[in-house]
């Protein structure tokens, strides 16, 4: 069975857009989150049923000029 996902709120990216379910009735995509924090909903959708996936982007920690690398 055909599975469609979408982005729907937030930016990123997903590997593919409609993929099939395997013999396990399971189907997947790969999320790639936005580079700036954000709040992303992808949807998935099959025949009448979808559900709706939410992830959070967070912003990278920033190292401060006196941090330890090395443990030293």
């Amino acid at each position: 069975m055909p599975v469609t996902f979408s982005i729907t709120a937030g930016g990123g990216s997903l590997n593919d857009r409609e993929v099939m379910t395997d013999a396990s009735g399971l189907a997947g995509v790969v999320l790639t989150l936005p580079s700036k924090p954000a709040t992303v909903q992808v949807v998935a959708s099959a025949g009448a049923l979808s559900v709706t996936f939410t992830a959070t982007a967070l912003a990278a920690p920033e190292l401060l000029t006196d941090s330890v690398f090395d443990a030293v």
